[in-house]
């Protein structure tokens, strides 16, 4: 999970990161090995420490997630 500065630069905040379930925009399950749909919603799991700071980065609209492909 990434964070985006006021300038546009991404810093990795979080790596390795589980992913539970992930979501169309209807709210439709997307399959793990579904490599063409787009997801509006990904369940994942954090520390505890870690989830205000989620929020935080959240709320200001500066969060990506990405998948690195190898």
């Amino acid at each position: 999970i990434y964070t985006v500065n006021d300038t546009g630069v991404a810093g990795l905040i979080w790596q390795n990161v589980f992913v539970e379930k992930v979501f169309d925009s209807g709210g439709n399950s997307i399959d793990a090995g579904n490599v063409g749909a787009c997801a509006q919603r990904v369940n994942i799991y954090l520390d505890a420490a870690d989830v205000e700071r989620f929020y935080t980065e959240l709320a200001g609209g500066m969060l990506r997630v990405v998948k690195v492909c190898d």
